[in-house]
């Protein structure tokens, strides 16, 4: 499956080469909020960051791109580990953490002036997304159990993501961009747990730079 999943963006990517000459390079970087789902103790977000830089090619319809890149993530949860005794009354706790990292590359359509109000222009974009698993931790364990659980999670996750995002000029050939996603999951992301997934809301701030060629 996720070998087809690589061969559709490729013909995509392949498909998006146009002779239209509108093309964009963006670097971005920001806050990630992460909800963990059917992976208790972990029902918290604790926060994480992204950093990413992406590609936007135009298709043949106006203010409509094809876009793709990579982003290096940290997905960040937190729970509460609890022991009890015999008659159920907690006896001890602590809280524990959980931090996922990923290189993801998105596979995006985006409408870059589904809004305009003078110079400042509103964004839309949604898609799918492939992330590689770089490694999984887990903060703290027990004496003699590896705070390195990669092992226990799949290299390989397929997802979506949409958002939306506001873009101003703050040059000839740049514009400062405020940029809101969802994304998640839509395979498992741990195994034998085939209800474990993520969702996050990332906040970002990024800096697109226009190559296309100017017209005589």
């Amino acid at each position: 499956m996720k070998y087809k999943f690589i061969t559709n963006i490729l013909l995509l990517m392949v498909w998006a080469y146009t002779p239209v000459c509108a093309q964009t390079l963006s670097f971005e970087g920001g806050y990630l909020a992460t909800k963990y789902r059917n992976m208790p103790p972990f029902e918290d977000s604790k926060g994480g960051f992204t950093l990413g830089v992406m590609y936007a090619k135009g298709l043949s319809l106006k203010n409509v791109y094809v876009k793709t890149g990579l982003h290096y993530q940290q997905l960040d949860g937190k729970g509460t580990i609890n022991y009890t005794n015999q008659i159920n009354q907690v006896v001890l706790s602590y809280e524990k953490t959980q931090e996922l990292y990923y290189l993801q590359i998105p596979l995006l359509l985006d409408w870059t002036e589904a809004i305009r109000i003078k110079k400042l222009s509103i964004g839309v974009q949604g898609g799918f997304t492939y992330s590689y698993l770089l490694r999984a931790w887990h903060n703290p364990q027990r004496e003699g159990v590896d705070h390195n659980v990669t092992s226990q999670f799949n290299r390989n996750v397929l997802g979506y993501q949409a958002g939306v995002y506001a873009a101003i000029p703050v040059s000839a050939t740049a514009q400062l961009q405020l940029l809101y996603r969802y994304s998640g999951s839509l395979t498992a992301i741990q195994k034998d747990i085939s209800g474990s997934a993520f969702a996050t809301n990332t906040f970002s701030l990024g800096l697109a730079f226009n190559l296309s060629k100017k017209e005589n």
